[in-house]
């Protein structure tokens, strides 16, 4: 993958300096030849993100942990999702417990694995609609949920999500739900989907609480 996404790189850059030059003319060829080269551009963009997804999926081994604050993590990317939630008229609506001790968390790949999830929820709501997040404490463990109002899933697909390569979409990996299962599994927790379709999606995700947390 890395030996493929250099030559890629290099064909993205020439063909935005084309673009570039074309884009100045006015003539229909000209026109034409922007065009061609624009669905070049999303067609080489769409391989570059397959090509990242499966080196961050083959990557994910060791976790690098610390104790964090997952209501004040889950709050930052909430932050940072708002702008592009508020351009497709989808409502954040946050419900996080402020009694959840401390977990022992990879902040950079539980962020990635937390941002997989929602924008999968934005895309189950291309006609806007509600994704909520919940955090609470259920006996020996942090619960989150990530509720959305979108399309749903049949019963079929819901049983695969999590294979690798397994997409609904035609320009998908296959690769971002099971990247988002290793990334909790590799954190000793359990991740579960209950959908129905026309029903909303919501994704369960429990996580350990180390015994020795500070609140």
């Amino acid at each position: 993958a890395h030996e493929i996404r250099n030559p890629l790189s290099s064909i993205l850059m020439n063909v935005q300096l084309l673009k570039e030059e074309v884009q100045a003319q006015s003539t229909a060829r000209d026109q034409r030849m922007f065009s061609r080269l624009q669905t070049v551009q999303v067609e080489c963009q769409q391989l570059d993100q397959m090509l990242l997804d499966i080196t961050q999926f083959i990557r994910i081994g060791q976790v690098h942990t610390e104790l964090t604050n997952l209501s004040e993590l889950i709050t930052d990317v909430i932050r940072f999702v708002q702008p592009e939630a508020k351009s497709h008229s989808i409502d954040i609506a946050a419900f996080l417990s402020s009694d959840l001790p401390k977990l022992v968390i990879d902040e950079r790949l539980f962020k990635q694995m937390l941002l997989n999830l929602i924008r999968n929820a934005f895309q189950a709501m291309p006609e806007g609609g509600r994704l909520e997040l919940q955090t609470y404490l259920q006996e020996n463990s942090a619960v989150i949920n990530i509720i959305d109002s979108g399309n749903g899933i049949s019963e079929k697909v819901r049983s695969r999500i999590f294979e690798p390569f397994f997409s609904t979409k035609v320009s998908g990996s296959g690769l971002g739900l099971p990247l988002v299962k290793r990334i909790v599994l590799s954190h000793g927790g359990m991740i579960d989907c209950q959908s129905a379709p026309s029903s909303g999606t919501k994704f369960v995700i429990t996580l350990p609480i180390p015994a020795t947390s500070d609140s």
